[in-house]
């Protein structure tokens, strides 16, 4: 499993430092709801744009605030599809003016090889969606008709294939992810996903399924945690890698340490309202939202506790 893409790629000694100094390394503040899919798994409820949502003029004032804290990467979630976004290009080549790296993460619809192309002369990484080699599981997840094509004698969705062509998986440091999340639909698929991942160099995001947003209404997709053990230890045998730290360690985003990097990140939704991590939990909202408060601000008032049993989310409150 390939587990660093560049604009992740923090040193133990930068992220030491901004965690003595109350700094950033990475800001996320997430664009519009709008999306082309209706992931039955959502955190988000994607699909139709937010009230209110912050203006691309008001993202690049927090990106620039985020700056001046330390912030060296944008990562782009998105509260749904960030491709969509009128003036996308120009915030991207904002953010690399203010010599920020950017990671983005799409669902790969709109990653044609020409789009791929383009965004590729800036500096960014870009992770997109691969669910399934099976187009049927991949569009029941999504709920939506995607396109696949035809890559190394493999049917891979059109993003994964996009990145690939393009070459941002050929850098040794690799600028080419893809995001899957464990469902019951797909699970039996994930080792031959990572062997896939493996050996083409892409960064490969595990995600656990969490009971969030429009996942609510589609719990029967959560696999249990004996289905998530046995599936690490197929990745043991047959891949001779676990993205598991510990298997008895069940989080959200499997192999990376949460607990560390939600002290040297900041996290919005779409309207500005600031969470500790990217799941974006009500019960994690600090009330603040970045029209109201300076990233500097909000910083200085984070306080953290205990992270919650199998969840790589963790409660913080103000001062």
């Amino acid at each position: 499993m390939i587990d660093a893409i560049k604009g992740f790629n923090f040193t133990k000694d930068e992220i030491a430092k901004a965690i003595k100094n109350n700094e950033l390394l990475q800001i996320s503040v997430n664009i519009s709801r709008k999306c082309n899919f209706h992931c039955l798994y959502c955190l988000m409820d994607g699909g139709t744009p937010r009230e209110n949502e912050l203006t691309n003029d008001e993202i690049k004032n927090v990106l620039k605030e985020a700056n001046k804290l330390g912030a060296k990467t944008w990562y782009i979630a998105g509260d749904g599809e960030p491709l969509l976004l009128d003036g996308i290009d120009d915030l991207i080549g904002y953010a690399n003016e203010l010599d920020m790296w950017v990671v983005l993460a799409t669902n790969g619809e709109l990653l044609t090889e020409k789009r791929a192309a383009g965004l590729k002369t800036k500096n960014i990484s870009i992770i997109t969606k691969f669910n399934a080699f099976d187009k049927k599981i991949f569009d029941h997840l999504v709920q939506c008709k995607s396109t696949f094509v035809n890559f190394d004698g493999f049917y891979v969705p059109r993003g994964v294939a996009s990145l690939i062509k393009t070459g941002y998986n050929q850098d040794t440091l690799t600028r080419a992810g893809i995001e899957t999340v464990i469902t019951t639909k797909n699970i039996d698929e994930i080792p031959k996903i990572y062997e896939f991942a493996e050996k083409h160099n892409l960064y490969s995001n595990i995600e656990m399924m969490l009971p969030i947003g429009r996942a609510k209404q589609h719990q029967e997709l959560i696999p249990t945690d004996k289905n998530i053990e046995e599936l690490y230890n197929r990745l043991d045998v047959e891949t001779n890698r676990c993205p598991a730290n510990d298997k008895k360690d069940l989080s959200h985003y499997a192999g990376i340490d949460c607990s560390m990097r939600i002290r040297y990140s900041l996290y919005t939704n779409s309207c500005g309202d600031v969470y500790l991590c990217f799941s974006q939990h009500p019960k994690l909202s600090t009330r603040m939202n970045v029209r109201n408060f300076a990233p500097k601000d909000i910083v200085a008032r984070r306080k953290f506790s205990k992270i919650p049993i199998k969840c790589a989310c963790a409660y913080f409150s103000e001062n």
